[in-house]
């Protein structure tokens, strides 16, 4: 074995005993995004007890209001209040723009991986958005869908933060694989530390599998993540993808409701570029 493998393993081995032992460091989960996700998972909440939530933290709250005004939500851009926003946005879709701009890239600290991060979380949260539609079209709940495919990668900028944090002396090439061997064991440890439902849990730790072996949320989100890959060439085939015969047998898809789901490429693209903002 060359000593850069051996140095490999090594991280590999530490990392991995430190992650099952819960000896790492992981961000808290922003406090504006623990309420809004306790309120919707409680059934008798409702819009007004989020709005209040989002009205404590003035700088979301602006944020809200500049997406409720966008072409994509509002095509004569006249809304001046969150309450207005509200009621244009809805519940639901106020909560994932709020979960999204409060857990984002900026959690995050991984010095030389600043541009991977970015393209981690823009992938991220373009599969929420599409495996939320994946989800609207099966007719299941497409709130938990977009969390899910909004945290199916949750653990890779963390696994960077921690390696480059310490001391390795991993090059590039050597830290992306072991963000690809180990951000399963990742994406859970950040799950149990900010204690989501189990649903999350099995969404964002299952979905690599093969499909026809997942939970249903998995698949959803293995969904959404073949749409963005899709959308990356639109024009190609997506019936060429090689999940694309699982998904659909498992979601029960037909092929007027898979060209349906495809036709809301430039919606979702548009909200994609409003909610990074």
């Amino acid at each position: 074995m060359s000593e850069a493998n051996s140095q490999l393993e090594t991280v590999r081995a530490t990392l991995t005993k430190r992650i099952a032992q819960n000896d790492v460091d992981i961000p808290l989960l922003p406090e504006v995004a623990q309420k809004v996700l306790g309120l919707t998972q409680d059934a008798g909440s409702d819009a007004s007890q989020l709005a209040t939530v989002i009205q404590s933290d003035p700088t979301l709250a602006a944020h809200i209001l500049r997406i409720a005004n966008s072409p994509a939500y509002s095509p004569n851009g006249n809304i001046s209040s969150l309450q207005q926003a509200v009621s244009r946005l809805g519940m639901i879709v106020l909560a994932e723009v709020a979960i999204a701009a409060s857990v984002n890239a900026t959690l995050f600290h991984a010095p030389g991986f600043e541009k991977r991060i970015q393209q981690i979380w823009r992938d991220s949260l373009l599969t929420g958005l599409w495996s939320k539609e994946a989800a609207r079209a099966c007719r299941r709940n497409v709130d938990t869908a977009f969390l899910c495919g909004l945290l199916h990668n949750i653990g890779r900028p963390m696994l960077l933060q921690w390696v480059t944090n310490g001391e390795s002396v991993l090059n590039e090439t050597d830290t992306l694989e072991l963000e690809e061997a180990l951000f399963l064991e990742a994406n859970r440890a950040m799950v149990q530390a900010w204690q989501l439902p189990d649903i999350v849990l099995q969404g964002i730790t299952q979905y690599p599998m093969e499909v026809k072996t997942m939970p249903e949320i998995a698949v959803l989100v293995r969904a959404g993540r073949m749409l963005c890959q899709w959308s990356a060439a639109p024009d190609s085939e997506l019936s060429e993808h090689p999940d694309y015969k699982s998904i659909v047998t498992v979601l029960n898809l037909y092929p007027d409701t898979v060209a349906n789901i495809k036709m809301q490429y430039n919606d979702v693209h548009a909200t994609l570029e409003v909610m990074r903002g």
